[in-house]
């Protein structure tokens, strides 16, 4: 890896020097990296941060200086520029350099106007690291001689025929040191104060950028109030071509309004009539209230002695089983006779399957289903039954068997009759609704 010394500039403006590694650029060129990017290197072994650069990537790390470098390294050179309103010395170099020029151009009483980094092309068409500006009076000839001396080997003596430097040298090269040192200063503030020029010139830029938005939306606002006025003023002149028919209107409008609000005194009217009505109907209503509550009294007073009948049935027919049994009387004689007190009892219901077998055989206790048979029977509206989901058409109700809640009654109407299944064994509850489906 080979390293190098450039200068830094961004436009005409020195920033700083710096050593870094050399590389090869993708156009045959070479270049050395700063702050991430691979800036081109000029003849001067310059950067411009405000030309191209590479990536990284792009740029291989050089292992030798380039052949051609060898003689700008070891020999700079002097260039003497009178082609336009001022005269300048041109040179390539380092800081001693510059020094020694400014040294020999004191020592022979030329004085230098300015100095500092050279921005410009000499008249030559070269790029030159440094420019002494000197008076206009100064010999041309001791100039031209000058130039064709290497900077550091610029001295007192170097110009034949010209005289010795005057005692007080040290003097003036101190002078001279507190000026180049005072123009560094200026330099660097220079520099500073461009970056902030130029960094409140691209603020600049964005706040004209938004303005520009800005103008442009309030641009397209007056377009649109614009527009929005010429239609308003088309409005108004419309309305006052049909400002005769408007008035016409209007008295046309009146004119309803009258005759409706005529319609509605009669409306009012007959809201009232019908209020009265109403109260008439409610009064009505309210006796016809008291008449079904006491009916619904009877009905419960009536049902109440119907289940103490009931009761009264089941003590009967307990008390003849157990007469028939005592007297050996055969279980079929048993069903027989429930049979025939359900169908006096429930006339509209029919019992399929072993329905009336599990009344005489299973059920310790008949009151709560003859309950639910009675509610089926006599008071269809009043029975709350699920419907079974895999049996269209039945409904579901539960009761006690006596020792158990397991007690299922299935149930459907169709023709003013209604079919009735009972079980009393939850676990068969799937197979009993199989057989419901098949019905």
């Amino acid at each position: 890896m080979q390293s190098v010394t450039i200068d830094v500039y961004r436009g005409t403006h020195f920033i700083s020097e710096k050593e870094r590694p050399l590389r090869h650029t993708p156009d045959g060129g070479f270049g050395v990296t700063y702050r991430g990017a691979v800036y081109p290197l000029d003849h001067q072994r310059r950067i411009q941060l405000l030309g191209p650069s590479f990536g990284a990537s792009e740029c291989e790390l050089a292992t030798a200086l380039p052949p051609s470098w060898a003689h700008t390294q070891t020999t700079p050179q002097i260039h003497f520029d009178d082609s336009g309103r001022y005269k300048y010395l041109m040179l390539n170099g380092s800081d001693a350099s510059l020094q020694a020029a400014l040294d020999a151009l004191a020592g022979h009483e030329i004085d230098v106007l300015s100095f500092g980094p050279s921005g410009r092309l000499a008249d030559d068409g070269q790029q030159y690291d440094w420019y002494i500006r000197i008076d206009e009076t100064a010999d041309p000839s001791v100039l031209r001689l000058l130039s064709a001396f290497d900077p550091s080997e610029i001295t007192q003596t170097t110009v034949v025929g010209v005289a010795a430097p005057p005692e007080d040298v040290a003097e003036i090269r101190s002078e001279l040191a507190i000026v180049e040192a005072r123009y560094r200063q200026l330099l660097a503030d220079s520099i500073e104060a461009t970056d902030r020029h130029q960094q409140r010139a691209e603020e600049w830029e964005v706040e004209r950028a938004n303005l520009r938005k800005i103008i442009d939306v309030k641009t397209s606002e007056l377009r649109f109030v614009t527009s929005a006025r010429d239609e308003l003023v088309a409005a108004i002149q419309r309305l006052k071509l049909n400002k005769d028919a408007g008035v016409s209107r209007a008295a046309s409008l009146e004119q309803q309004l009258i005759q409706a609000r005529g319609e509605a005194a009669a409306a009012l009217q007959r809201t009232k009539d019908a209020e009265a009505q109403l109260r008439d109907v409610e009064v009505l209503g309210n006796g016809y209230c008291v008449e079904a509550s006491n009916l619904r009294e009877r009905l419960d007073e009536s049902i109440e002695r119907l289940e103490d009948a009931e009761e009264e049935r089941r003590k009967l027919q307990l008390d003849r089983d157990r007469l028939a049994a005592s007297a050996g009387a055969r279980p079929n004689d048993t069903r027989t006779k429930m049979q025939a007190v359900l169908s006096a009892t429930y006339p509209s219901l029919s019992f399929l399957r072993d329905s009336v077998d599990l009344m005489v055989n299973d059920l310790s206790d008949l009151k709560s289903i003859c309950s639910r048979l009675r509610d089926i029977c006599w008071q269809p509206d009043s029975v709350r039954a699920e419907a079974v989901e895999r049996a269209p058409g039945w409904r579901e109700l539960h009761f006690s068997t006596g020792h158990s809640k397991e007690g299922r009654l299935y149930f459907r109407r169709a023709n003013g009759a209604c079919d009735i299944v009972l079980s009393c064994n939850k676990g068969r509850q799937a197979k009993d609704i199989d057989w419901l489906r098949k019905q």
